[in-house]
């Protein structure tokens, strides 16, 4: 994998994770302000209700579960109850409600002020409430829970998601490819270094940064090879200099010895002075 796709992929997981981080914050956030709204609603209602009902808290007598024909399988979307210190339902707005389970009846009974729960797939508020006669009371509030802004808010949300992803994804191969570019320059001088031209040096920048260091290295390091390139050029030129002088002397005594006949002790003695001369 290259370097800038490589770059590039990490921007996009970093901007990503942080983007979506920030995006699930806001929609905790407006869900929980949306349901405490939700829940004031109920609240108010409850009371208004629990007002109104307990009037008249005499008369009030335990309700038996009805079963209205043909509106037993209609879906209850929100109701009012009222249940008495024995969690006796004195009051429902709707009879066929289904009361809760008496678990939740008992920790309504046992909080201090409200208690919040989800039944039937509605949420519902549990409120404790004392008379003025010193009676207390028990009053349920349960509706259905649909925001309309809050989808609209995750819908806004999920597109804004991916068209920062795109955004994100696009500025970080920009980024990578300006981060890369001097990487490129530099490749590209190297490359145009020929072994005939090694006087050649890299263009540093003013910048200060780490490629220029790199650069200044890389020049040095061009220094030094230039120079064992002459020092080695000079030692050929030096050993061919030093052996062509005793390859003369041998060359002229054998073309002497050679140019016409000669007693055996001549040539002996010319073999004896070339000898003389190689090991010399």
């Amino acid at each position: 994998m290259q370097i800038r796709t490589r770059l590039t992929l990490q921007f996009i997981t970093i901007g990503a994770g942080m983007l979506l981080f920030s995006l699930a914050f806001i929609y905790a956030k407006f869900q929980h302000f949306t349901e405490d709204e939700f829940y004031n609603s109920l609240r108010s209602k409850a009371l208004m209700t629990a007002t109104m009902v307990l009037k008249d808290e005499e008369n009030l007598h335990p309700l038996e579960q009805k079963t209205l024909d043909g509106a037993a399988s209609l879906p209850i979307r929100e109701n009012i109850a009222i249940y008495n210190a024995r969690l006796q339902r004195v009051f429902a707005f709707n009879r066929n409600a289904e009361a809760p389970p008496v678990n939740i009846l008992s920790n309504i009974k046992t909080s201090n002020s409200e208690y919040r729960f989800v039944h039937k797939d509605r949420y519902a508020l549990g409120i404790r409430h004392r008379t003025r006669s010193g009676r207390e009371y028990f009053i349920i509030a349960e509706s259905v829970f649909n925001s309309e802004d809050l989808a609209r808010l995750r819908n806004i949300l999920i597109l804004t998601f991916f068209i920062g992803v795109a955004i994100v994804a696009t500025g970080g191969w920009l980024f990578a490819g300006l981060a890369l570019a001097p990487v490129s320059r530099i490749v590209d001088q190297v490359d145009k270094i020929l072994p005939s031209a090694l006087d050649a040096r890299l263009k540093a920048s003013n910048n200060h940064d780490e490629l220029s260091r790199l650069v200044q290295t890389f020049n040095r390091l061009l220094d030094r090879i230039q120079f064992a390139f002459q020092m080695q050029k000079s030692f050929i030129s030096n050993v061919s200099h030093e052996l062509k002088n005793p390859l003369s002397v041998i060359i002229a005594q054998l073309e002497v010895a050679l140019d016409k006949n000669r007693d055996p002790e001549e040539y002996r003695a010319t073999l004896a002075s070339v000898l003389e001369d190689t090991r010399g």
